[in-house]
């Protein structure tokens, strides 16, 4: 399991590393979308099971700041996986255009799509 999202600077790495560990769990469809409810008994309590799945191991995915921030937004009560995941990548993914600049050196096959897309800070990849 990866360490846990304590603080800012650790959100890529950190992202990185959840998404492979819920891939690997085959729970990872639930985070990056809002999936739908299946409408018959035996897929929906699958469904369901799989959501709860999710939303545990995120809650034990973070730390610190972030645990507080997680408490005083619901997101472990709310139980969906994708609201959790969008709220924690809103609040704590800020690559700012140095790191991005950071990036490029240690992955130089990124610079024509910075490029593309202006490098000026905005981009996200």
């Amino acid at each position: 399991m990866p360490d846990k999202l304590v603080r800012t600077e650790q959100y890529r790495a950190w992202a990185a590393l959840a998404q492979l560990y819920l891939e690997n769990a085959e729970l990872w469809e639930f985070v990056v979308e809002d999936t739908e409810e299946p409408t018959s008994a035996g897929p929906k309590k699958i469904w369901k099971t799989k959501r709860s799945r999710a939303v545990l191991v995120l809650a034990k995915l973070v730390g610190g700041e972030v645990d507080t921030f997680v408490q005083n937004e619901d997101l472990v009560q709310n139980g969906d996986p994708h609201i959790f995941w969008t709220k924690i990548k809103t609040r704590y993914n800020s690559l700012t255009y140095s790191s991005q600049l950071d990036i490029l050196i240690i992955f130089p096959e990124y610079l024509s799509w910075f490029r593309w897309c202006g490098g000026a800070g905005q981009c996200y990849f």
